[in-house]
């Protein structure tokens, strides 16, 4: 089939390397560099977990799955991207019901269980943390993070390799029925799968209740020294605070993940002086390992959100296709979108088509 493919973020790179490892003829149009420095996947680091709470069965195997098309990536790309520094879940309630039990229930049933560290024994094997109040933790060597730009750019270079064409700084006007409009040139396809990110209500605006945007605050510190930690989160379904280990540039990401004010994808990304006095005094009470002194700045992240909090694969007409609404997570599945996306598009594969409206977004 001849596929066009709308977005060059996560969505749109796995698609499209997907679609020419299944040899289709694919073009991808991506309105910026690939990824857009305003798009969820431009980012210096992405958490990479199997830890799901209670939607961990349906999770935690795509996410395993990503871990070796991550490594297929760099091979065919030659490029490093993916750290496996396993994962620390810090929970304040271990008891049955909380998000890092179940997560620990579901993964031992498959295989995969984490370790249940006591805080005596945290202390001694992870001294950065503020262990006074966590009941217990977790922790899983499944796991790490991904250089998200530099990852996003290798998908698309992986889709180059096996055949794709990728056209950046090209703006799409407009999508319908297998048609990919660019100013006054029509290009048409079999089927366009429109992976726009926070701009698919401007390209589809029967998305535009489906996809609410959402702003997510992020902070860099530079502390000097070492900081040898796993990726952590601490209490997701309270707290929503995670962070990374030091990167090559010597920076430590903290950030918070918390339901948060729908907003204009086209909006600022300037982040707010009130939420870097947040994080510092955060990090100053509950990692006394990293200097809350040595905060750099911040910025903000949009996320996309489906109403469920579920990745959405979504079939629109016969030749019309959305794949993206990632509600903050969906950077964990790096190649398997693409995979999710081709399943649907040949084989009617609905598991991630739209569902009604959750009470709280999942995460």
């Amino acid at each position: 089939m001849k596929i066009g493919i709308v977005g060059g973020g996560i969505f749109g790179t796995a698609t499209a390397w997907e679609a020419a490892k299944r040899g289709h003829q694919v073009e991808l149009f991506e309105r910026d560099d690939i990824p857009s420095h305003l798009a969820a996947s431009w980012d210096i680091s992405k958490a990479t977990r199997l830890e799901y709470g209670g939607l961990t069965p349906t999770y935690a195997p795509l996410v395993a799955r990503a871990f070796q098309l991550w490594r297929e990536a760099e091979e065919k790309s030659g490029e490093s991207f993916f750290h496996n520094t396993g994962v620390i879940c810090l929970a304040r309630d271990f008891s049955p019901g909380s998000f890092e039990h179940e997560s620990w229930t579901h993964l031992k049933s498959l295989g995969w269980e984490p370790e249940v560290v006591e805080p005596k024994e945290g202390k001694l094997r992870f001294p950065h943390y503020n262990w006074k109040r966590i009941d217990k933790a977790t922790y899983n060597k499944m796991g790490g993070w991904v250089h998200a730009s530099l990852a996003t750019s290798s998908l698309a270079e992986c889709a180059r390799i096996d055949g794709a064409v990728i056209h950046k700084n090209t703006s799409v006007t407009s999508v319908d029925e297998g048609v990919i409009k660019v100013g006054d040139k029509i290009h048409s396809y079999d089927l366009v799968i429109v992976c726009a990110g926070a701009w698919v209500g401007r390209l589809l605006p029967s998305m535009t209740e489906s996809a609410r945007v959402s702003r997510q605050r992020i902070t860099f510190y530079k502390p000097g020294g070492e900081f040898p930690v796993p990726v952590w989160i601490h209490d997701p379904a309270e707290s929503g605070w995670y962070g990374f280990p030091m990167n090559a540039d010597g920076i430590v990401k903290v950030a918070l993940h918390q339901r948060s004010e729908t907003v204009d994808p086209d909006a600022s990304r300037e982040l707010d002086a009130a939420f870097l006095e947040q994080s510092r005094a955060f990090v100053s009470d509950m990692l006394p390992g990293l200097k809350a002194d040595s905060l750099e700045g911040g910025r903000c992240c949009f996320y996309t959100n489906s109403p469920s909090g579920d990745l959405v694969f979504q079939k629109l007409t016969d030749k019309l296709y959305v794949a993206g609404l990632g509600s903050g997570h969906g950077f964990k599945f790096g190649p398997v979108l693409g995979q999710l996306a081709l399943d649907m598009v040949e084989n009617g594969d609905e598991r991630f088509a739209l569902q009604a409206p959750a009470e709280v977004e999942a995460w």
